[in-house]
């Protein structure tokens, strides 16, 4: 969760079997006016298909994001794009 920021590290991508790689929204939020982040979300999309991995892509906020998450063949996206956080009886009406 929160690849890139804080303790993630990528000492630990080879150290524990993760599955899915969550990259943080603070790259998201700044990939559309900063060429330096999108290239960093590239990277990290297939570093982590390089690896097995899956890439869920956190806060997207607009549509422009999402397609261009899209582009990069990020599997998972999630932010107030798609819906705000939700309680569980609303999540399930979602899935319903």
């Amino acid at each position: 969760d929160d690849f890139g920021t804080g303790y993630s590290s990528f000492n630990y991508l080879h150290r524990f079997p993760f599955d899915i790689l969550k990259i943080d929204r603070a790259f998201i939020g700044t990939m559309v006016p900063n060429r330096k982040s999108r290239q960093i979300i590239k990277s990290l999309v297939l570093l982590s298909h390089d690896l097995g991995m899956d890439v869920v892509a956190e806060g997207i906020e607009t549509s422009f994001e999402e397609e261009i998450l899209v582009e990069l063949h990020a599997e998972y996206g999630q932010g107030f794009h798609f819906s705000p956080a939700v309680g569980e009886a609303a999540f399930l009406a979602l899935l319903g």
